[in-house]
């Protein structure tokens, strides 16, 4: 529903580096230097704090090509314009407890009481209601959907949810290409819908980029796997330098992945060629690469850090 407007958030314009923590100032919210986190180190251009909303927020997903974000927390989801972060609307199922993006489209999923369901931005009403508990995946452009249920691999069309096609198989997770292909990963493989599950660790999810042959798994143990989307076939592995993270999307060219989690929220930007981190933001729950910068949510609110423009 439409609510009004909350009061904007206070933001220290002072260009801070891509290995931080967001924290308060004089001047109001501001990046400072933080140490560098496990692992390789690549750090992307400074960010400056550059537009927000104090929407409190766990999750965030660059949709329509990072115009629009879907936001959520536990009980609640929003939509939020880019880059003026504005909230426009919001949704409230006591249930809530995930939310996906559809990279280039005004579209995402969302979970209420353990049930998937296809939204549309920025009001956030239903398209496809029933998509069952999941593994689930959107594609990049918002028309299709695909979801493991009762042992096969199910693709349904948006918004009139008519299945497409059914392809008998199992999925710990699954993900939809640059093509519109599903892959599915079963313990530790990426493979086309049947694929024979392998014998590695549960894959806890599976993102694809937009424009690009490019995907990332994040499994059981940890770790993070690139797979080349065209041949199904790893490209790199890498060790989370996030324990027990949260899988985030890729950029639209598949050079960036989002990961969260930690215990007092941390929020990391991967590069997919390397496995080095490019951006580390310590205190934030949720980040989501946007053109120019990222975005980044916690108890803070929402921040877009973008570019400083002497650097563009």
């Amino acid at each position: 529903m439409r609510r009004a407007a909350p009061p904007g958030l206070r933001l220290d314009p002072a260009v801070g580096p891509a290995i931080a923590r967001v924290a308060p100032g004089a001047q109001g919210l501001r990046l400072r230097p933080a140490e560098n986190p496990p692992g390789s180190v690549a750090p992307m251009h400074d960010l400056r704090p550059a537009g927000g909303a104090p929407f409190r927020a766990t999750w965030v997903e660059a949709v329509s090509a990072g115009r629009m974000a879907l936001v959520g927390a536990a009980g609640i989801a929003a939509s939020v314009t880019l880059p003026e972060v504005d909230v426009v609307h919001d949704r409230r199922p006591p249930e809530l407890d995930a939310v996906v993006g559809a990279a280039s489209a005004n579209a995402g999923l969302v979970r209420v009481e353990g049930a998937w369901r296809a939204l549309v931005l920025p009001s956030l009403g239903d398209l496809v209601a029933d998509l069952g508990p999941g593994p689930v995946a959107i594609r990049a452009d918002g028309r299709m959907v695909a979801a493991a249920a009762d042992g096969a691999i199910v693709q349904r069309s948006v918004p009139d949810g008519t299945v497409v096609a059914r392809v008998e198989g199992v999925a710990d997770a699954l993900c939809l290409t640059d093509t519109g292909d599903v892959l599915v990963a079963a313990a530790g493989l990426v493979g086309p819908p049947g694929t024979t599950p392998g014998d590695g660790p549960h894959v806890r999810a599976l993102r694809a980029a937009a424009d690009a042959p490019r995907a990332v798994s994040l499994d059981a143990s940890d770790e993070l796997a690139v797979w080349d989307t065209a041949t199904a076939t790893p490209i790199l592995r890498v060790a989370s330098p996030i324990a027990g993270a949260r899988l985030g999307g890729l950029s639209a060219d598949g050079e960036l992945v989002a990961l969260s989690g930690g215990a007092h929220g941390v929020s990391a930007v991967l590069r997919t060629s390397t496995g080095a981190v490019a951006a580390w933001i310590e205190g934030a729950h949720g980040v989501a690469v946007v053109p120019d910068g990222v975005l980044v949510c916690g108890e803070f609110g929402i921040v877009m850090l973008s570019r400083p423009k002497e650097l563009s």
